[in-house]
């Protein structure tokens, strides 16, 4: 994977609640239909708060401004950054395929679990077992919630499968845990805080205005991040990798996440990539 994937991969807690306390006073006033609204944290998109109902879902990283809305009849899914005013669309089959596609999400089989509660949610607990791992960071086994009280629809549950590699049961994730064979334990996803909500229709709409981008993983890019690799690519096409090693800030770039790449591992990835072009001109 390269860094510029990479870069499609917390903030404060206290800001998330606030944002979405704040956000259901709107929503309440245009609503259209019963919904939740959850407080989550992603190993992959950092703290986010989701807005869930029979039509839709809108998932917001507040701090970064990156969202994702799927929505109904088609189900097709819309990136879109508030920061940088950016979008982009992509069908749900495209989307569903590049899910199933990421090597980096366990494919496994889960056995139904206990029942019990995640917050004041109902759920239901799957599990895995792996015993026979190939490489130390590979799951041995995990444990998987999903929420009993708040139901998706079929083609929303195909997604959100895909994406973490679960069970397609009609229900939302609300916490993934995993153990590796090397012995660390850690996280994909945990739900912090819940509450129903009427969510308008006009939610799933998207922002108006904003141009098209590149790709998904554009939509991720801050605007610095945007300039940064920019001028990277500018000098190595006209250059050599160490002049477009002088845009790095000596902090390194910090992704959505909240995780930070150094300024070597950056370098590292502009010689690669140097190196990988030359040797496609010399052919």
């Amino acid at each position: 994977m390269t860094f510029i994937n990479r870069l499609a991969r917390p903030i404060s807690l206290g800001l998330i609640a606030c944002l979405a306390t704040l956000s259901l006073s709107g929503l309440k006033a245009q609503a259209d239909e019963q919904g939740w609204v959850l407080t989550q944290r992603s190993s992959t998109l950092g703290d986010q708060y989701v807005y869930i109902s029979a039509s839709g879902v809108k998932i917001q990283n507040a701090q970064q401004g990156v969202g994702t809305i799927i929505h109904a009849p088609s189900w097709n899914v819309l990136f879109f950054n508030d920061k940088t005013k950016v979008y982009y669309p992509m069908g749900f089959e495209q989307w569903k395929a590049k899910l199933a596609n990421n090597k980096k999400i366990p494919r496994a089989n889960w056995t139904r679990g206990r029942t019990g509660k995640i917050l004041s949610l109902n759920a239901t607990q799957y599990v895995m077992k792996n015993n026979t791992p190939k490489t130390p960071n590979e799951w041995v086994s995990a444990e998987y919630w999903v929420a009993n009280d708040i139901k998706v629809n079929p083609k929303l549950s195909e997604l959100l499968a895909t994406a973490y590699g679960t069970p397609d049961n009609s229900g939302v994730p609300l916490r993934l845990t995993y153990k590796t064979s090397a012995g660390r334990s850690g996280t994909s996803l945990d739900t912090y805080r819940e509450q129903q909500a009427p969510i308008p229709s006009s939610y799933y709409s998207g922002p108006s205005g904003y141009t098209l981008a590149k790709s998904e993983v554009d939509v991720m890019m801050s605007n610095e991040h945007r300039q940064i690799m920019d001028d990277i690519a500018n000098d190595l096409g006209n250059t050599d990798a160490k002049r477009a090693a002088q845009h790095i800030p000596d902090a390194g770039m910090k992704l959505p996440n909240g995780k930070t790449y150094s300024k070597a591992d950056i370098s590292r990835f502009v010689d690669a990539l140097k190196a990988h072009q030359t040797g496609q001109n010399g052919n």
